[in-house]
């Protein structure tokens, strides 16, 4: 093992050690298998930052950056890395990767990164015209660790109908958190 390698692994054991649980248990080319090793390990072994089985349902419902190899990896094990592309980068520079593959607007957001920059990224995003009219933005730990700004600003613009989901942190069965799924009702109304 490389130095680089045992670095990694020190920084997100966790990770490598659901990584190789689920290169054990699954097969590949099976999303569903891959998702419920990860929430076994995450319930039963250690905590993950994921989202969960709980929160995943309501993302679900309204339709990560710090290891993309582990991730790139877990979506190959999967056998949908023809559905799915990691780009890394700031929000600024992911627009315009996608700008360049031709994505001029998006109708879907899903933000789970760092809390305190949702609402500066949202405005960003609708700054720049990037979210179609109709988009919904999904929001997770908006409660825990927290996003009250982000909040607050979705609960009270014109611009946005949100609802919000009372539901569980990732992997725990008391501590609460909440996760909006705002719709965007357009431009002229932020």
């Amino acid at each position: 093992m490389s130095r680089v390698q045992a670095t990694l692994q020190r920084k997100a054991p966790a990770e490598h050690a659901v990584l190789q649980l689920v290169k054990r248990k699954t097969r590949p080319n099976n999303p569903q298998a891959v998702l419920d090793i990860i929430d076994q390990f995450a319930w039963n072994t250690q905590w993950l930052v994921n989202i969960g089985d709980h929160k995943g349902a309501i993302l679900d419902s309204a339709i990560q950056q710090h290891q993309p190899k582990l991730a790139k990896q877990m979506i190959d094990h999967a056998g949908v890395s023809h559905k799915v592309e990691v780009i890394q980068g700031t929000l600024q520079t992911s627009t315009e990767v996608l700008c360049s593959k031709g994505v001029q607007k998006v109708d879907f957001v899903f933000l789970d990164h760092v809390e305190h920059l949702y609402k500066q990224d949202l405005q960003y995003l609708m700054s720049s015209g990037f979210l179609t009219e109709g988009a919904v933005v999904v929001a997770d730990n908006v409660l825990y660790p927290g996003a009250p700004d982000y909040r607050a600003y979705v609960a009270n613009s014109k611009a946005f109908a949100t609802q919000e989901h009372l539901t569980l942190v990732q992997y725990s069965k008391t501590m609460q958190d909440i996760v909006t799924v705002s719709e965007y009702l357009s431009p002229e109304d932020a």
